[in-house]
């Protein structure tokens, strides 16, 4: 299976993908925004999130890309271009990224998992933030996760995520092994370059 396979979303999931804000899905987000706060955002999905990025951090310039060209057409209609003058939609793979120091803030929220050569895609997010930023990883060890059982037809809302049917964010499955590894190897190069921190 190619990247591209990897990165299709069927179309049954982007109702959940839409209705997740920073509160629901990512907190730890959350504390970094302010006015003024430059983000990408990588993994942008239908950019409900990134959406809601560039409005707490305006007038900072907020970036999101997808390597599936269907997430940038969605989040495109849901903020056409131009309509928000500090954010801008990107179809590109951050592993081909040539970003230096541009960003306060690099995120990536539920897309490690996705991506072959995970280390290379958080490597090119460390090497966009500046000195004195941080990159924000959140993804699960789905590996370790274990069914709990699933909601009847009835349960709007509900969601599969990290091999738990979830519908609060607390029962996440936990953090995979590989990504402490990924934040510590990508730490060491920015402490050593400039001094980031990596937030998970």
């Amino acid at each position: 299976m190619n990247f591209l396979d990897r990165a299709a979303i069927p179309p049954e999931a982007m109702g959940i993908m839409t209705a997740r804000t920073l509160a629901n899905s990512h907190p730890a987000l959350l504390s970094l925004l302010e006015p003024g706060v430059s983000v990408l955002d990588v993994g942008c999905g239908p950019g409900a999130l990134t959406i809601e990025i560039a409005r707490r951090v305006a007038p900072g310039h907020v970036v999101g890309m997808d390597l599936n060209p269907q997430m940038i057409e969605s989040a495109e209609a849901a903020s056409p271009p131009g309509e928000m003058p500090n954010l801008v939609f990107y179809h590109g793979d951050i592993r081909e990224s040539g970003w230096h120091g541009e960003f306060d803030v690099a995120n990536a929220a539920r897309v490690l998992q996705w991506i072959a050569n995970a280390p290379t895609a958080v490597q090119h997010m460390a090497r966009a933030v500046a000195p004195g930023g941080s990159v924000v990883l959140l993804d699960y060890d789905h590996t370790r996760a274990r069914w709990t059982g699933g909601p009847g037809a009835s349960a709007p809302g509900a969601e599969v995520r990290g091999g738990v049917w979830a519908l609060e964010p607390e029962r996440e499955a936990p953090p995979s092994a590989e990504l402490t590894r990924l934040i510590s190897a990508a730490s060491r190069m920015r402490h050593k370059k400039m001094n980031n921190n990596l937030t998970m």
